[in-house]
């Protein structure tokens, strides 16, 4: 057996960068969707990366394969 940890940390620094460039990206896109006459609400945006989230895990376990 391998002495490696088999769990992977983070530090909460790293959550709140990657916390940050979401709500970042989620705005940019509501501004931008508005611009267009489109406007889009950020839970919608939310629900969207939740998604895809969830089937990127999927992926990564094998259990589907990628268009």
């Amino acid at each position: 057996m391998s002495d490696t940890n088999p769990r992977i940390t983070v530090t909460p620094e790293l959550v709140e960068e990657i916390r940050e460039l979401l709500e970042d990206a989620v705005q940019y896109i509501c501004d931008a969707e508005f611009k267009t006459g489109s406007p889009v609400a950020g839970e919608t945006i939310y629900k969207i990366i939740e998604c895809l989230a969830i089937a990127k895990q999927a992926e990564m376990q094998g259990l589907c394969v990628p268009d």
